[in-house]
């Protein structure tokens, strides 16, 4: 049985991280807030709408929880996108990597957009990422290159449209 200064002890120490980390995030969205472009190798995205964003170095970007939002991310970069809800991603270059992200018509997409677009010569993988409805365009990607340069990896798609014309899928239903 710890005594009241262990228990004393342990809790100050949960407050004092649950602080920094509060103050990381923070600070994180208010240089994000006021940036046009993400120039960083690891983003932690608290709760926040952070719309109209482009890549133009190597990133990872976290989501934490749910409120996590992009609008419309513009990607020239190689990338690491985990976690983020998300409404329209243009993949210009690089290689792109989208785990366990939703993607979902929202304000700043018009309904009959595309939720994913690759440049010819750009590659992405989605892995375990959901696709819901909301958007009546052809596909949920238009991949201007040949289709081993799109792949989905254990995705579902409840947008009730097929995910590419040319493209990879294993596993996604």
């Amino acid at each position: 049985m710890p005594t009241q200064f262990e228990k004393e002890t342990l809790n100050a120490h949960k407050v004092e991280r649950e602080a920094r980390r509060d103050i990381n995030d923070i600070s994180l969205q208010l240089a994000l807030s006021k940036a046009p472009k993400w120039d960083l190798t690891i983003a932690r995205l608290g709760v926040g709408n952070f719309s109209d964003r482009t890549l133009t170095s190597d990133v990872n970007a976290f989501g934490l929880g749910s409120g996590s939002a992009v609008g419309t991310l513009t990607i020239k970069a190689n990338c690491h996108i985990s976690g983020v809800d998300l409404r329209y991603v243009d993949i210009r270059s690089g290689k792109s990597v989208f785990t366990n992200c939703v993607f979902r018509a929202g304000s700043g997409v018009s309904d009959d957009q595309y939720y994913i677009s690759l440049a010819a010569g750009a590659q992405a993988v989605f892995v375990g990422c959901t696709f819901k409805d909301g958007i009546t365009a052809a596909y949920v990607a238009d991949n201007g290159g040949v289709a081993a340069d799109l792949n989905f990896v254990g995705c579902v798609n409840l947008s009730g449209l097929t995910l590419a014309a040319a493209s990879t899928s294993v596993g996604s239903i």
